[in-house]
């Protein structure tokens, strides 16, 4: 059920970015990404692991001259395999969506994206003490990201964000962590 909920927020998303980016009298792209995910801090630490894969979709409306910023809808997810150890180890899966605002770093090809986003995790211990199976909170909380994006021709881009969320462990306790990560990805944009 909690999978269905997702792909229905991702649609949902998806649906009201389209029909709004389209009604604006300015152009718009839609991009395919995908490449690298690699857990920072508490992240890390869970998964015993410094690399994971990633794939993001997003509706771009471009900056326009008269605001001088543009407006990006996106959907995705990144996934970090909990290394096999002789310890408690987690898989760690983000799904998210969000709105970046898109900044022209004056005439070269690099912007910059910065924006909120709402983000799930999905956390699996491979290795436990305790049993194996789904851990701790999977609610959808406030994160941000923020990072560059530099188009290498018309239609292929390279991308660098880095993301910033919150987790409980513990659905009891008052405290949880702070999971981020960095993901470097390729693009077509469309």
């Amino acid at each position: 059920m909690q999978r269905l909920t997702k792909i229905g927020f991702m649609l949902a998303l998806a649906t009201i970015g389209t029909i709004g980016l389209k009604a604006a009298d300015s152009e718009t792209e839609f991009s395919v990404k995908g490449g690298l995910f690699n857990p920072q801090g508490d992240l890390r630490s869970m998964t015993k692991n410094g690399i994971g894969y990633g794939g993001e979709v997003g509706w771009d409306l471009k900056p326009s001259k008269e605001l001088g910023v543009g407006f990006g809808l996106n959907a995705g997810f990144a996934l970090a395999r909990g290394k096999n150890m002789p310890y408690e180890t987690y898989d760690a899966k983000a799904t998210y969506g969000g709105l970046d605002l898109i900044y022209p770093a004056g005439t070269t090809p690099l912007t910059i994206r910065a924006g909120l986003q709402l983000i799930t995790w999905d956390v699996t211990s491979i290795k436990s003490t305790v049993g194996t199976g789904a851990q701790g909170e999977n609610a959808w909380k406030l994160g941000f990201r923020f990072g560059l994006e530099y188009r290498l021709t018309k239609d292929w881009s390279v991308s660098g964000m880095y993301s910033f969320s919150h987790w409980k462990s513990d659905l009891e306790a008052n405290t949880g962590i702070n999971p981020s990560f960095v993901t470097l990805m390729a693009g077509y944009k469309f």
